[in-house]
């Protein structure tokens, strides 16, 4: 349950410039408002490295690498976050070897219609996600509204079981991304507006 760097009910805080390596969240900014974490290095987070729940967060320019599942955790993700996520670099979510069946995500944007609307997933990279057994792989799951997913690279070696773009709410506009070696390229719950290379 260890945290590397943790805030709760904060106003307009920023982390820069940190690596941080082994815990359980790397970054964990919880309630509060106007969050930026940039430029940072997170490396082997046990469950996630870097989850805002906070209202006008930002998380551009990390890079977030061997996320590695807990051995309780049937899924992990890179990223966590309410607000704009732009320019990061995701390499490699995975289970422990304890884990029978895990769910591998890049970036995931959580329901709140309060908060997480009129938002971008842009210009992120990730490649390198392992499920296990009846899990999946999802590059990008977005469940905000009125989303702009879009100049996105995603992908992987070979076919992988899952999504390279996830969506659960239509107002999910995809667009203009690279997706490569995804079992569905692009979930139907998104709203495909044109432009995305899926191979």
């Amino acid at each position: 349950t260890a945290v590397g760097i943790f805030a709760n009910s904060r106003l307009n805080l920023a982390i820069r410039y940190c690596t941080i390596r082994g815990f359980q969240v790397g970054i964990a900014l919880v309630d509060g408002s106007d969050y930026i974490v940039e430029n940072n290095l997170l490396d082997q987070s046990r469950f996630t490295g870097i989850e805002i729940s906070g209202a006008g967060g930002v998380v551009r320019r990390n890079t977030i690498v061997n996320t590695a599942g807990s051995p309780a955790a049937s899924l992990a993700y890179a990223i966590s976050a309410k607000g704009d996520i732009i320019d990061n670099v995701v390499d490699s979510v995975f289970g422990a070897d304890s884990v029978v069946d895990f769910t591998a995500v890049g970036i995931y944007s959580p329901t709140d219609a309060g908060i997480n609307f009129g938002i971008v997933i842009q210009g992120n990279r990730i490649r390198n996600l392992t499920p296990k057994g009846t899990g999946e792989a999802i590059g990008i799951l977005s469940s905000g509204s009125g989303v702009a997913v879009r100049d996105n690279a995603i992908g992987q070696a070979s076919s992988t079981t899952g999504f390279g773009i996830a969506c659960y709410n239509a107002t999910s506009h995809v667009r203009d991304n690279v997706i490569l070696n995804y079992v569905t390229g692009i979930q139907v719950g998104c709203d495909n507006a044109g432009g995305n290379s899926v191979d």
